[in-house]
């Protein structure tokens, strides 16, 4: 079986930090450092498909760690389905 594929973990191997707006419940970007033009586009293109997972992934309290996909999994908060994760 093929591991899960985990957007927030992902993009952080890129160098982009991932939070999630307190106030209007929208991502918040930032990179560590320059990336180049095919690690932006990579970054787009996961931020653009996975933006409701993220934003389950980082609705955490304050101080406390986001979640994991396999965490969201076994919580019964995200299943797959085709290959394509579904909020239940």
């Amino acid at each position: 079986m093929q591991p899960l594929f985990d957007p927030l973990r992902a993009l952080r191997s890129l160098g982009l930090r991932v939070s999630l707006d307190a106030d209007t419940h929208e991502l918040r970007t930032e990179w560590t450092h320059n990336p180049s033009y095919y690690d932006r586009r990579k970054a787009d293109m996961w931020l653009k498909r996975f933006d409701s997972l993220l934003k389950l992934q980082l609705d955490v309290p304050e101080n406390t760690l986001p979640r994991t996909v396999q965490q969201l999994m076994a919580s019964g908060k995200v299943k797959v389905v085709e290959g394509k994760f579904i909020r239940v």
